[in-house]
C-alpha cells in the first residue's frame, strides 16, 4: 500500500501584546511542535518588528528552527523564557524539567505559565524508576519500528551497556501496554516516542524514558 504525506499547518490566534508584557525585557526563546512552526514564524516577525528580543534555536534532531520534540528540547537551550506554542502540556512541561526556566503554554485558550508542582511530579517519577531499575532483575527495552522513532541502534548499545540484569529488545509497530504488561520484566525502558509515559498508569511494571537516563544512572552501567 503507498503512503501519501500530506503537509497540515494548524492556524491559532496568539496574544502578542500579552506575550510582550510578560517578556518585558527579557530575551525570549519561541518554540513549538512541526504543526505549528507556521504560527512560530508570524508571532516570531511579529514580535521582533515590535522589537522584541527572540531567539530560535535549531533542533538537533530535526534540524528545524524551534521545533521540539518529546525527546529533544535542544531548541530551547538559549534564552530568558519560553514561550511554546501548541496544545497540550507533555512538551512544555517537559521542556521545563529540562531546561528549568520559565516556561508560558500559548494557545488560543490564553497564555498560562507551567507550575514548578507539574515539574516536581516528574522528578518524583524519574527518581522512583531508578530505585525500581536498581531493584530490576529483567529489563525490557521497547523498540518502535515507526519511521523517525526507530532507535534500535541505541537500544542495543544501551543493552551492552547495563550491568548485572537479563535485559531483551522488544520490537513493536504500535505500543500497547496491554500486550507489553503479558511480559515478564521488573521495569521498561522506552526508546521510542517520549509521550508514551503518559500512558505509564496502564503498564504493570514501571516505565522510564530513555531520554531521562542522564549520568546520574551510570552506575547501573559497565565501565
Amino acid at each position: 500500500m503507498k503512503e501519501y504525506f500530506i503537509p497540515v499547518e494548524f492556524k491559532m490566534n496568539v496574544n502578542i501584546k500579552e506575550i510582550e508584557r510578560i517578556a518585558g525585557k527579557k530575551k525570549i526563546t519561541l518554540c513549538s511542535p512541526i504543526q505549528y512552526i507556521n504560527v512560530l514564524r508570524e508571532v516570531e516577525r511579529k514580535l521582533k518588528k515590535d522589537g522584541i528580543k527572540v531567539v530560535l534555536n535549531k533542533c538537533i534532531t530535526t534540524g528545524v528552527y524551534g521545533q521540539v520534540l518529546g525527546c529533544d528540547a535542544s531548541a530551547c537551550k538559549e534564552g530568558d523564557v519560553v514561550f511554546y506554542i501548541g496544545d497540550g502540556r507533555f512538551h512544555p512541561i517537559w521542556i521545563k524539567y529540562k531546561t528549568r526556566k520559565k516556561v508560558y503554554v500559548v494557545n488560543e485558550s490564553g497564555i498560562k505559565e507551567i507550575d514548578n508542582r507539574e515539574v516536581e511530579k516528574m522528578e518524583k517519577y524519574v527518581e522512583y524508576t531508578k530505585l525500581k531499575f536498581y531493584e530490576a532483575k529483567k529489563v525490557g527495552i521497547i523498540v518502535s519500528l515507526k519511521p523517525g522513532q526507530n532507535r534500535l541502534k541505541l537500544a542495543k548499545e544501551l543493552k551492552k551497556k547495563i550491568k548485572d540484569k537479563d535485559v531483551f529488545i522488544f520490537l513493536t509497530d504500535n505500543i500497547d501496554p496491554n500486550e507489553l504488561n503479558d511480559f515478564n520484566v521488573d521495569i521498561w525502558i522506552n526508546t521510542a516516542c517520549p509521550r508514551i509515559i503518559d500512558e505509564r498508569k496502564k503498564f504493570f511494571k514501571p516505565i522510564v524514558n530513555v531520554g531521562e537516563m542522564d549520568e546520574t544512572w551510570t552506575a547501573f552501567f559497565k565501565g
